[in-house]
């Protein structure tokens, strides 16, 4: 892989030859539910968690001028990111869960628990590393990915955007979402079982790796590049 985009796009590729083995339709009649307001997430971030990927500076300067986030310069190596709720352009969400945990889901009112967020992702399925990187998944050969109406999720949930796309996974930016309280049953439409392609990884080339000299160089390019910025804003 020669860069962390291109490693998302062999995730959506790998994503693609997952075998589905049965579809179901879930939709429900919709009547419109009252919105549950979420207090935006608020993280402190310290200029070196960006640094390090020019990927993930250019996430944290364009989610700061799309209007996904809020930054608040704390000093001169720290700032304060505040999640804002994120405009979906994609007419649906996906979930991906293992078989087991979509049985006892879908029979329930409310998909997650009100205590804890909820991961989404853009139906490329291309985040999480398509699956191939977990243990449990690569266990059950099968899972199922679950379509939501985006729409209807908006109207009764702030959806916001996974923290971790910005610098810890950053090609992942911007295909991950979460959102708190739980997902209404009725936001869910559809639901297909799949056999994941395992057989099938990704192939790392080390060939044009960076010596250590130059991935100092660029770090501290990045850094100085990342403070330019915070100091205009």
């Amino acid at each position: 892989m020669n860069s962390r985009r291109e490693e998302f796009q062999h995730r959506v590729s790998l994503a693609e030859k997952h075998r589905v083995l049965k579809q179901v339709d879930l939709s429900m009649p919709w009547q419109r539910l009252e919105k549950i307001p979420h207090t935006h997430p608020r993280i402190e971030q310290h200029i070196d968690e960006y640094a390090y990927a020019a990927e993930a500076v250019d996430n944290l300067i364009d989610a700061y001028q799309k209007g996904f986030i809020r930054i608040t310069v704390i000093d001169r190596d720290s700032f304060e990111l505040e999640f804002l709720h994120v405009q979906i352009k994609e007419e649906k969400l996906g979930h991906l869960c293992e078989v087991g945990v979509f049985q006892e889901n879908i029979k329930r009112s409310l998909w997650g628990e009100r205590s804890a967020a909820t991961y989404l992702q853009t139906t490329a399925f291309g985040v999480e590393g398509g699956l191939e990187a977990h243990e449990s998944f690569r266990s059950s050969k099968e899972i199922v990915r679950v379509y939501i109406d985006t729409a209807r999720l908006e109207q009764c949930r702030d959806i916001f955007l996974d923290p971790e796309c910005l610098a810890v996974t950053p090609e992942e930016y911007p295909h991950a979402f979460l959102v708190y309280d739980g997902i209404p049953r009725e936001t869910i439409v559809s639901a297909e079982r799949v056999r994941l392609n395992t057989s099938e990884r990704p192939t790392i080339d080390m060939s044009d790796w960076p010596t250590d000299e130059e991935v100092e160089a660029e770090v501290k390019n990045q850094r100085e590049r990342l403070k330019n910025f915070l100091q205009k804003i």
